[in-house]
């Protein structure tokens, strides 16, 4: 992966292979523990990208089909910002050994 659009595009399967990960993860263990926690939980794998989605339906002042697509929102902000960091950990480059 010696390109930038093989970094990008790699970057984008692993940021949702990660984010589809996380989810189920948060489902699968929500469902096991009492229902402040599972809450809890749900709230913190959502927190980059709740307030800006937040923010954005306090501005625009969404009606009920714009709702559901601003809780659509959230995922995809979601899964960018874990393709984000994996493009820069994949092009970060490598360092020589000597120490």
């Amino acid at each position: 992966m010696r390109s930038r659009l093989g970094r990008f595009a790699a970057a984008i399967s692993i940021g949702l292979a990660a984010e589809i990960l996380l989810f189920i993860g948060v489902v699968f263990i929500a469902s096991k523990v009492s229902q402040p926690w599972g809450d809890r939980l749900a709230a913190v794998t959502q927190e980059p990208a709740y307030h800006l989605v937040n923010w954005l339906a306090k501005v625009h002042r969404p009606g009920f089909e714009e709702q559901a697509a601003y809780a659509m929102l959230i995922p995809l902000i979601q899964w960018m910002i874990w393709s984000v960091v994996f493009y820069v950990l994949l092009s970060r480059k490598k360092r020589s050994g000597s120490v």
